[in-house]
């Protein structure tokens, strides 16, 4: 069974997940600006409660953006550092997918699903997939557009994903 750790601090929030032989775990806060104080004692946390240590993970999947300059960046090198700490490999996670996946996950959809973060100054950052037996294809790539150029009538905005969303697309790649 595969163990993989999903580290999200992109948005407003920061939550760590860990999908461990078919059992889930998750820790949120809400933290605006001060991911930075929760994210390693909350990875700690996760891995206390799933009586595992890092050196046991298989995997760390990351959510790479887009999202916050910040928030990605913090994912990243906590991603990273923990990653060389315990000699595993990484895996980058799009926030658009990790949302579509979800999306796709709670609706059983073969439908293309388009997914969009507000970029600020008036721009989306924007995607659509397509799943086929939990794989993702891209239908239209990631950008970062003006809402009205995005060639899909009823966008509606997505907070960035949560780490458990992360953990479970990554379960699939």
């Amino acid at each position: 069974m595969i163990k993989i750790l999903g580290i999200e601090a992109t948005g407003n929030g920061c939550s760590i997940a860990l999908w461990n032989d078919d059992v889930a775990y998750q820790e949120i806060v809400d933290a605006p600006q001060k991911q930075g104080e929760f994210i390693l004692p909350m990875v700690e946390a996760v891995l206390k409660t799933a009586c595992l240590t890092g050196a046991e993970l298989d995997v760390i999947a990351f959510n790479n953006g887009p999202g916050s300059f910040t928030g990605v960046r913090l994912t990243i090198s906590v991603a990273q550092g923990l990653a060389f700490a315990w000699g595993k490999p990484v895996m980058p996670i799009s926030s658009l997918q990790a949302l579509a996946y979800k999306k796709y996950c709670e609706d059983k959809t073969e439908q293309p699903i388009w997914v969009a973060i507000d970029a600020r100054k008036q721009e989306v950052y924007v995607a659509a997939y397509q799943f086929q037996k939990g794989e993702a294809v891209v239908i239209y790539p990631e950008q970062v557009i003006a809402p009205e150029l995005v060639p899909y009538e009823n966008l509606v905005l997505l907070p960035t994903p949560e780490a458990i969303d992360i953990v479970n697309l990554a379960r699939y790649q």
